[in-house]
């Protein structure tokens, strides 16, 4: 498991695309063939960080993107990308997001 740097923080209003490059993972010749994205709330103010996720992960070469959308404002997630290649390899990579409300 590998850690990216931190996104920049979201707003709760906004639906954006987060994603991983897993380029510098993969050996020669190998793909990214699905990926699994699990949302982890890592303050506990939000009950269910899974309904965050919209609609399933898209994969384009190597770069995976998920849409996530209404964070919880003061929460802080963890975002995982859970990778099976086409040689049957299993890569991780993971970043945070804060959420921050402008208004307060």
């Amino acid at each position: 498991m590998r850690v990216k740097p931190d996104y920049s923080p979201a707003q709760p209003t906004e639906a954006k695309r987060y994603g991983m490059d897993f380029t510098n993972d993969l050996l020669a010749a190998d793909s990214v063939a699905s990926c699994t994205i699990t949302l982890v709330a890592l303050n506990g103010i939000d009950p269910s960080p899974a309904t965050r996720l919209s609609g399933p992960a898209i994969i384009t070469g190597n770069i995976v993107q998920q849409l996530i959308s209404n964070l919880v404002a003061g929460e802080r997630y963890l975002v995982i990308f859970t990778a099976t290649t086409s040689q049957a390899e299993t890569l991780v990579l993971y970043g945070a997001v804060s959420c921050e409300d402008p208004t307060s």
